[in-house]
């Protein structure tokens, strides 16, 4: 057991069939220091897998069969030999707190129920976010306190001139809360915090251009340290081509598709199999750009409409900040990762 002002804090990510973790030791000061980080993958088959890193690097796997996210987070705790009177805290990443919640929030029914009620908002999201919460109560009961941070939050600083629709504004904007909320906010205050360190300079002062291109893509505009536009919108549907969604698309041609297939396969088709895959036939960026090289023309539309989007959005995104722009950051697997795409993003190709 750990002293009561040293307990550690345990930040959760739930995923469809994936668990991240990250632990975290508290010093005197009460600075936080990681102790060890992790994933059980593929919850639910046959093949789980856990994984963990500590601190220092070192790796160990299990092959595990882990039939729910309770089961992984049981199978988390002993192997890190941990338990509830270890932990000072457990936070969770939330993609959607709908325009009820602005900042973290301790976990209450009130705020599992909004996260429940936001469930047609974010539904690839919300349920497994949901899911790791209940996972952790359902392990650690009432005894340490839980912690929503939502994705959703760091947009609440946009316009309504920005997050607004042209649609009926009391019957439909309000009434039904269509509007933009924005998504990976957690990924922008983050990277947003650290491009203030880059540079120097206050964030107070900053205006950047933040491109979180992974799976999930999206970009967000920084006007003086504050969100001002991004691209994703009501859903994360909105905005950039990516792995598996479309992105921006007529709303005529949605409703096309809805008497042509149905409410239920014209969902799947935009948010499953459209995007990269839809395009090219492969999911990863990795894959595309590897079949570009053996000129298959599918993988060369798919990589050309990937980066267009994004420079569209640089462009507008530019004229936002008045041609006043302190740097554009690229975050995430493919911002990060792939220099080919990032080249192409920023010289035009």
């Amino acid at each position: 057991m750990a002293p009561g002002n040293l307990k550690k804090v345990l930040v959760l990510n739930a995923g469809s069939s994936s668990l991240k973790f990250k632990l975290f030791a508290r010093s005197e000061d009460l600075n936080l220091s990681l102790e060890s980080r992790g994933v059980a993958e593929r919850i639910g088959d046959l093949k789980s897998a856990l994984s963990f890193c500590d601190a220092s690097g070192k790796q160990k796997n299990i092959s595990s069969q882990l039939g729910d996210h309770q089961e992984a987070l049981r199978t988390i705790f002993k192997e890190l030999k941990l338990s509830a009177s270890d932990l000072f805290a457990v936070g969770h990443r939330v993609t959607h707190g709908s325009d009820k919640i602005y900042k973290a929030s301790r976990i209450t029914p009130e705020v599992k129920k909004i996260i429940a009620d936001t469930i047609p908002l974010a539904p690839l999201h919300n349920p497994v976010n949901l899911l790791g919460i209940e996972s952790a109560e359902a392990l650690l009961g009432s005894e340490v306190p839980q912690v929503a941070v939502f994705d959703t939050a760091f947009h609440h600083s946009i316009p309504p001139e920005a997050y607004l629709y042209a649609v009926p504004l009391k019957d439909t904007a309000e009434r039904l809360s269509v509007r933009k909320y924005g998504y990976h906010g957690s990924s922008y205050a983050f990277l947003l915090n650290r491009a203030a360190e880059y540079f120097h300079k206050p964030k107070e002062q900053l205006n950047l251009i933040i491109c979180h291109l992974g799976a999930g893509a999206s970009m967000a505009c920084i006007k003086l340290g504050k969100c001002v536009d991004t691209t994703m919108g009501m859903t994360p549907l909105e905005g950039l081509c990516m792995s598996t969604r479309s992105g921006d698309i007529d709303p005529g041609a949605v409703l096309f598709l809805v008497n042509k297939l149905g409410i239920r396969k014209t969902d799947q088709l935009l948010n499953k199999q459209s995007g990269l895959y839809g395009l090219s036939g492969f999911k990863d960026m990795r894959e595309v750009l590897a079949n570009v090289e053996k000129g298959d023309r599918g993988s060369e539309l798919a990589l050309s409409i990937f980066v267009g989007r994004v420079r569209k959005y640089l462009g507008a995104y530019l004229v936002k900040v008045n041609g006043n722009l302190d740097g554009v950051v690229f975050s995430a697997g493919i911002g990060e990762h792939s220099s080919p795409v990032r080249e192409r993003i920023c010289e035009g190709r």
